[in-house]
């Protein structure tokens, strides 16, 4: 069932414009086809929503031994909402499979700074202003916003999902709150995009 407006704003902390344009978008034909582009952003939105069930129940229960889960779904979810971001400048494409197969070859990564590359310029700018924003830091060069994916996201995936391969007794940590912002900063532009 598709949320109300309402219920995007709490789950994902949408304004309610943005929460009504995104309840359109998804009930929009919803006997038709949807654009690849929808598709991905909507699978964005289950990993985070994933993430964020986890996230609550380590906090009801006071252990974190769902935390890699949670972080492989954040992980996913980023790694989406820029695939989104590349796929939407395509916006004819209904299939994956009617994307080029060079960009498809090219998506076959989890590398975020990799995807980020991919991005439309205008996207880019607009990931970095919000990211800043979100970060408290002036206005991020372009470079100097792809040196912080390389640092805070760019191994996430590999990192947490073979977790195993570390020596007894390693330590993982991970700061969520950058991801968080590198999601909703996606989230809005891939929003904003689709009004454009």
């Amino acid at each position: 069932m598709l949320e109300s407006p309402e219920e995007l704003v709490k789950k994902f902390g949408y304004t309610f414009e943005q929460a009504k344009e995104m309840h359109a978008a998804l009930t929009e034909g919803a006997k038709t086809q949807r654009k690849i582009s929808l598709q991905i952003f909507q699978l964005a939105n289950k990993y985070l929503e994933s993430s964020n069930a986890l996230g609550k129940h380590i906090e009801t229960v006071k252990n974190a031994n769902v935390a890699p889960g949670q972080i492989m779904c954040l992980s996913m979810a980023l790694e989406l909402y820029f695939k989104c971001l590349v796929v939407l400048e395509h916006s004819n494409a209904f299939e994956y499979s009617a994307l080029p197969a060079s960009l498809r070859k090219k998506l076959e990564t989890h590398h975020i700074p990799t995807i980020f590359d991919l991005i439309e310029g205008r996207h880019k700018d607009r990931l970095a202003d919000i990211f800043g924003a979100r970060m408290g830091v002036p206005r991020l060069k372009l470079e100097d916003f792809r040196e912080q994916l390389v640092e805070k996201a760019s191994r996430i995936f590999v990192d947490w999902r073979y977790i195993y391969e570390n020596a007894p007794g390693t330590f993982m940590h991970l700061d969520l709150v950058p991801v968080h912002h590198l999601i909703m900063a996606a989230q809005l532009v891939a929003i904003e995009a689709k009004r454009v």
